[in-house]
Order: structure tokens, then sequence, then C-alpha cells
């Protein structure tokens, strides 16, 4: 015979077992959770447009070792970006180079080849905008500067085209 004391010394156990799990199978659940958070961006698209006049400061020179060029500002309207910078290229015979430029203004070194003489030496110019990282097209305004004649690595006479 049981007693009160046997049944709760048995079902206490037990009732813990049930409890935590013991002796019952495991069931499959599905879980799934929406956010009501909305995210939104705006874009706004921007144009570097280019250098469209470049000009010689002096059309030629006598014994100097540099060519001086400026430029107008490139149009800013609608969504050009205005530049912050400029970057000068030059390239030809005898070499090239760059520079960057943060006015509208700089000077290309000229230099002929360390020959006794030189009658004809052609270097190109152009110029890139640059604004924040972006940068414009290449621009079609060139100017030529050719040494007609040069001496022992200076320059006698040149002309800007």
């Amino acid at each position: 015979m049981t007693t009160r004391r046997d049944r709760i010394a048995i079902t206490g156990p037990m009732t813990l077992l049930a409890f935590c799990g013991v002796g019952q199978s495991v069931q499959q659940t599905e879980a799934a959770w929406t956010s009501e958070a909305i995210h939104g961006a705006q874009l706004t698209t921007g144009i570097v447009n280019p250098v469209t006049s470049l000009t010689c400061t002096e059309s030629f020179g006598v014994l100097t070792s540099e060519v001086a060029f400026y430029w107008p500002q490139p149009v800013v309207t609608g969504n050009a970006i205005v530049p912050t910078r400029y970057t000068v290229v030059w390239s030809g015979s005898p070499g090239g180079g760059q520079k960057v430029a943060r006015s509208r203004s700089a000077s290309v070194p000229l230099s002929t080849q360390l020959s006794v003489a030189t009658t004809s030496n052609v270097v190109n110019v152009n110029v890139n905008v640059n604004a924040n990282g972006w940068s414009s097209v290449v621009s079609t305004e060139s100017r030529a500067i050719s040494t007609t004649f040069g001496l022992l690595g200076a320059n006698i006479v040149w002309f800007c085209a």
C-alpha cells in the first residue's frame, strides 16, 4: 500500500523531469520576423566640365625655361561641380610630365635634349579638371610649344600655337 508520502516522493521527481523535457520529443518550429524600419537614400548626379579654352601667356619667347598658360574656369551651371584643382599634362619630344594647379594658370618647363644643337622639339600641353575626386573628360583644347632652336640644353627661341 502506498502512502501519501510515497506518492509525493514519486510524483515530485516525475514532475521535475517532465518540466525539464526529459522523455519528451523535440518539436520542429518555424520562426520569422519583419522589420518596420524604412531606409532611403538620395542620389544626385554631377558633371565635371572640361577646360574649353587654353591660352599661352605669350606667343613666343627667347631664352626662357618655362612657358606659362592660363584657362578660364569651366562652366558651372545646373549639376556641374566646381573645380577644386587642375592637372596640367604635357608630352612630346624630348619628354613629358604633369603637375597639379590649384588656380587657373600654370607653367610648363621647356627642356631640349642635351645635345649640341636642336632644330625642332614639339611639346603638347593639355589641362584636365578635377573636383572632389572626380575628373572631367579629357579636354579637346591643347597647345603645342615648338622650340625652333636649342643649344646645349637651353631654348633659344620657342613658339606657342
